[in-house]
């Protein structure tokens, strides 16, 4: 069995009764190895602690255990593992963290690269507003140049799968001639629907960064976690909230010139 399949991940969902202060302390006390930015991605959540190779079934119970304890929702990517961590969590009075558990930090945010195509992937959600679609744009970059771009269109193709991400999925894969998207980054205006979040899983598209949640129907964090569920196969890194407002703003205007 992999290593992989034993791996933690932090959910950013926190425990009943839990307050992000709490949390914040008791990781403080806890993983005093950990920098502060440590001990904020964990909470924040889509981070997988990464185990030493020797028993990394026991320390992945230890670590779920200690992380449980400090008010920390965590998943494992085994069913049967996942379910003896729950028993221990539930049985345990002390945690202690696993020697050698290391948490593996998500790629260093780039705030200005991803604000610039996050505004292009705006632009095309500007066009798909002025075609009478729901104004969502995406696009594609791969080495820093754009692969692929699309905005919402199911209306105008008569294809309710035309949404901006899988429109830009489309047309990344056949300028690629790939269909898998390694090494990509997707940035559209608003959070994944399943249907995208799931697409975006199946091309192993490498990072997301969204700007507006969307709370009806998200399927990043807001409503289901697809992309980074520890059960499936490919685990994509993701930023949310680049430039939300404006993307946010954009929707609530459309929605609200057309009641």
């Amino acid at each position: 069995m992999s290593e992989d399949l034993y791996s933690v991940v932090c959910t950013g969902k926190l425990k009943d009764g839990f307050s992000v202060e709490d949390v914040a302390a008791a990781l403080a006390k806890t993983f005093p190895q950990l920098s502060a930015a440590q001990r904020q991605q964990i909470v924040q959540g889509n981070v997988r602690i990464k185990l030493a190779k020797s028993k990394p079934r026991a320390q992945a119970l230890d670590v779920f255990v200690a992380l449980d304890s400090c008010g920390v929702h965590c998943e494992i990517h085994s069913d049967a593992l996942y379910a003896a961590a729950k028993a221990a969590a539930k049985a345990a009075t002390t945690a202690k963290p696993a020697a050698g558990a290391k948490i593996k930090a998500l790629p260093a945010t780039r705030p200005e690269e991803d604000e610039r195509w996050m505004r292009h992937a705006l632009e095309l959600a500007r066009r798909a507003q002025a075609e009478g679609e729901v104004p969502v744009g995406a696009v594609v970059v791969h080495d820093g140049k754009i692969v692929g771009e699309g905005w919402n269109r199911p209306i105008a193709l008569h294809d309710p799968s035309a949404h901006a991400e899988m429109l830009a999925l489309r047309a990344a894969t056949a300028k690629l001639r790939n269909y898998r998207l390694a090494d990509c980054t997707l940035y559209v205006t608003l959070e994944p629907c399943v249907m995208c979040a799931g697409a975006l899983t199946h091309a192993r598209i490498t990072r997301l960064v969204y700007g507006a949640a969307d709370p009806k129907a998200g399927a990043v964090q807001s409503i289901y976690d697809v992309i980074a569920n520890p059960r499936l196969n490919h685990r994509i890194d993701w930023q949310g909230g680049v430039l939300a407002d404006e993307c946010g703003t954009l929707l609530r205007d459309f929605f609200r010139a057309r009641r």
